[in-house]
C-alpha cells in the first residue's frame, strides 16, 4: 500500500523515477477501484472519459474535476516509471498512437530499471 500512497502524495513529483513496483501496483488498484464503482452504480466507469464519471458523481465539474486529478497522477507516474528505464518524458507521446503507439508505451513501462539521469527515486523525494 506504500506504492498507492506515494502514487497520490508525488503526484507533482517529475524529476524522480518510480520503479516497475511503484507504477503497476497503484495501476491495478485503479482499475480495480474503477471496476467496483462501475459495478455498484450500474455505470461503465472510464477516468478517461469525464462524461462516465458524470453520472456517477452527479455533476458535470464534479466529473470532470476527478478526471484530471487521476489524469495528472497517472501522467506523473507515467512519467517517473519512464525515468526509471533511462527514458525522456517525450515518450509519453507514443500513446497518441493508436495501436502500434499504445504497445510500444506498454513495452517501455515493462522495461527494468537502469541506471539514468534520474537517479532519485519517488520515495527519496
Amino acid at each position: 500500500m506504500q506504492e498507492y500512497r506515494e502514487f497520490w502524495s508525488k503526484m507533482f513529483v517529475w524529476n524522480a523515477s518510480a520503479t516497475r513496483r511503484q507504477y503497476w501496483i497503484p495501476f491495478f488498484i485503479n482499475i480495480v477501484i474503477f471496476i467496483i464503482i462501475s459495478l455498484v452504480t450500474g455505470v461503465n466507469v472510464d477516468p478517461d472519459d469525464w462524461h462516465s464519471l458524470n453520472a456517477v458523481v452527479g455533476s458535470n465539474f464534479g466529473a470532470m474535476l476527478i478526471g484530471i486529478i487521476f489524469w495528472i497522477a497517472e501522467f506523473s507516474s507515467r512519467a517517473r516509471r519512464l525515468h526509471d528505464s533511462n527514458h525522456s518524458n517525450w515518450w509519453i507521446l507514443l500513446y497518441v498512437l493508436p495501436i502500434i503507439g499504445w504497445i510500444w508505451f506498454f513495452i517501455l513501462l515493462c522495461l527494468p530499471s537502469r541506471d539514468s539521469r534520474w537517479p532519485d527515486n519517488q520515495s527519496e523525494v
